[in-house]
C-alpha cells in the first residue's frame, strides 16, 4: 500500500495536479475574499443582480469559445516540438474565435432592452451590459492563452499569472472600497476586465518571442477542426446553460433577494468545483494520447483517485456548522446556508462524471456523447426547476441537480463500457 502511494506521489501527473490544484485553490482563497467583501458591502438584491451579470459572462464566454478549448487540448499535445505548426494552429483559432465573438456581441446589443426589462427584469443601465460584454472578450482571450499553456504542460507559468492577476484584482476592489465606489459596473470592471487583462499581458510579456512567431504564422484552413468543434460547441452550451439555468429561472419566479441567497450558495459550490477543472486540465492531454483499452482503464482509475479530493472538500462543506457560515457571510444570508449544505452533497458526483467526458472528447474523439449527456442534463435541470421553483423556492435546485446527476451517471457508465470494448487491448 505504501509503495503504491509513493509511486502515485512521484508521478509527473501528480506533481502537475498539485501545482494546478494549488493555483486553483489560491484562486479559491482570493474568490472567497471577493465574496466576503461583496456580501458585506452589497445588499442581497444588488448581489443578486451582480451574480446574474457574472452568470451572463460565464455562459457567453463559454458559448463564444466555439469549441476552441477542446480543439487546443485535442490537437496541441501531438504537436509538441513542432513550433511552426503550433503557431499556425493558434493563430487560426484565435482569429476564428475572436471574429465570431465580436459579431455575436454586436448582434446582442440590439436586444438589450427586452432582455433587461422583460426577460431578466433587472432594470439596470445598459452600460452595465456593455462592461459585461467587454469582460466576455477579456475572459475569452485569457482562457485561450491559459489553455495553450495547459496543453503544453506549462502549469507553473499559468498558475503564476493567475495568482498575480488575483492580487491586482484584490487591490482594485480595495481601491473601490477605500473610495466608496462600490457599484455593480465598477466591480465588473475590476474583476472582469482588469483581472483577465493582467493575465493576457503577463503571458505576452513572458512569451513575447513565441507571440511574435504566432503573429507571423500563416493561417491554414485545416487548422480549424470545424466538424469537431461545432459539436463540442453545442455540447458546452448545453452544460453552461444547465449550470446557470436555475439562477435564471429563479430570477423569473422569485425576488432579487431570493436570487442573492441562492447565488451565495452556488458561488461556494462552483468555487470548490474549480478543483475538478484543475485536475481535468492536467488529464486532458493524457487522454488525447491514449490508444489502447488497457491504457484507458489505467488512466480512468488514476483519474477517479484524483477527483476524490474535491469530493472530500464538498463533504467538509456539508459538515461545517451553520454558525461559521453565518459569521462569514452575515446573518442576512442565513437563508442560503441550508441550501449550501444540501448542494454540497449533491455535487459530489460532479467530478466523477467529468472523467468519462475526457475519454469521449480526447481519446475516441466522439463529442456526440458529450452533447447527448449535457443536453440530458440541461433538460432535466430546466424542467425540474421550472416545476419546483414556484413551490419550493431556492431548494428546487437540489432536487433538479440530484435527478440530473443520477441519470447522467447511468448513461456514462454504459456508454464508456460500450466504447472500451472497441479499443485494442
Amino acid at each position: 500500500m505504501f509503495t503504491k502511494l509513493t509511486a502515485l506521489l512521484n508521478r509527473e501527473t501528480t506533481w502537475h495536479i498539485f501545482i494546478n490544484t494549488l493555483g486553483n485553490y489560491g484562486n479559491v482563497i482570493f474568490t472567497a475574499g471577493y465574496t466576503f467583501w461583496l456580501v458585506r458591502l452589497m445588499s442581497p438584491a444588488d448581489y443578486g443582480t451582480f451574480s446574474i451579470l457574472f452568470s451572463i459572462i460565464f455562459v457567453l464566454t463559454n458559448i463564444f469559445d466555439f469549441g476552441v478549448a477542446a480543439a487546443i487540448f485535442s490537437s496541441l499535445p501531438s504537436m509538441i516540438g513542432k513550433k511552426e505548426q503550433i503557431a499556425s494552429f493558434l493563430k487560426a483559432n484565435f482569429i476564428f474565435q475572436t471574429s465570431l465573438t465580436i459579431i455575436g456581441l454586436t448582434i446582442l446589443t440590439f436586444f438589450l432592452e427586452p432582455i433587461n426589462s422583460s426577460v431578466l427584469k433587472l432594470d439596470i443601465p445598459q452600460s452595465y451590459y456593455y462592461w459585461t460584454f467587454v469582460s466576455i472578450v477579456m475572459y475569452l482571450w485569457q482562457n485561450f492563452f491559459l489553455n495553450a499553456l495547459y496543453a503544453g504542460k506549462r502549469f507553473i507559468l499559468a498558475n503564476g499569472v493567475i495568482t498575480f492577476s488575483n492580487i491586482v484584482r484584490l487591490f482594485a476592489l480595495a481601491s473601490l472600497v477605500y473610495t466608496s465606489h462600490i457599484r455593480i459596473d465598477y466591480i465588473i470592471i475590476a474583476l472582469g476586465v482588469i483581472g483577465p487583462l493582467i493575465i493576457i499581458l503577463s503571458i505576452i510579456f513572458v512569451k513575447k518571442d513565441y507571440i511574435a512567431r504566432v503573429h507571423k504564422a500563416k493561417v491554414e484552413r485545416e487548422d480549424l477542426k470545424i466538424s469537431y468543434t461545432l459539436v463540442y460547441l453545442v455540447a458546452t452550451q448545453c452544460y453552461n446553460l444547465a449550470s446557470r439555468i436555475d439562477l435564471f429561472i429563479m430570477s423569473y419566479f422569485l425576488t432579487k433577494t431570493d436570487v442573492g441567497y441562492y447565488a451565495v450558495a452556488q458561488k461556494i459550490i462552483v468555487t470548490i468545483l474549480t478543483a475538478v477543472n484543475s485536475i481535468t486540465q492536467v488529464l486532458s492531454p493524457q487522454f488525447a494520447l491514449v490508444k489502447k483499452k488497457a491504457e484507458a482503464i489505467s488512466l480512468f482509475k488514476k483519474s477517479y483517485l484524483y477527483v476524490g479530493l474535491p469530493a472530500l472538500f464538498l463533504i467538509a462543506i456539508a459538515l461545517t456548522p451553520t454558525s461559521i457560515f453565518t459569521w462569514f457571510f452575515g446573518i442576512q444570508y442565513a437563508a442560503a446556508i441550508p441550501v449550501l449544505h444540501k448542494l454540497s452533497l449533491v455535487n459530489i458526483v460532479f467530478g466523477f462524471t467529468a472523467i468519462p467526458l475526457l475519454f469521449f472528447l480526447y481519446t475516441i474523439k466522439k463529442p456526440w456523447y458529450v452533447l447527448f449527456n449535457n443536453a440530458l442534463m440541461l433538460m432535466i435541470i430546466a424542467a425540474v426547476n421550472w416545476q419546483l421553483v414556484p413551490k419550493l423556492g431556492i431548494e428546487a435546485s437540489i432536487w433538479a441537480s440530484a435527478t440530473a446527476y443520477g441519470v447522467m451517471a447511468i448513461f456514462l457508465y454504459f456508454s464508456v463500457n460500450h466504447e472500451l470494448k472497441k479499443l485494442e487491448y
